[in-house]
């Protein structure tokens, strides 16, 4: 996959999966009745409100990141020179490095967030 569109894959993928997650997290809303079942047994004791807000919090930001991650780390990019495997370095410019040849394609697209004051 050329390197631009595997970038803007993985940011069309954070979007997608945060709305997801807020779906989930609407349907949770509406699920909360339900929960009274958790309160037998050993989770006699847990705290629901706890519960719910972890569970919010891994929907609308974890599931968006995990999916991120899965398609930077596991999905590779291809190198514009020998076609081989070429991923993503950090930093705040988007360059993606061939493990083959070396070359560094560099998108010219920087992630900075915030300004400089």
């Amino acid at each position: 996959m050329p390197i631009k569109v595997h970038f803007w894959l993985g940011n069309i993928a954070i979007f997608i999966a945060a709305l997801a997650g807020l779906y989930g997290l609407m349907d949770l809303d509406l699920a909360a009745p339900r929960w009274n079942i958790l309160r037998q047994g050993m989770f006699a004791k847990l705290d629901v409100g706890t519960l719910r807000l972890g569970l919010q919090f891994a929907l609308v930001i974890g599931v968006p990141l995990l999916v991120r991650f899965l398609i930077l780390a596991v999905v590779p990019a291809r190198c514009p020179i020998c076609g081989n495997r070429a991923y993503r370095e950090g930093g705040d410019r988007v360059v993606y490095a061939c493990r083959s040849c070396g070359n560094k394609a560099d998108t010219g697209i920087t992630e900075t967030y915030g300004g400089d004051d």
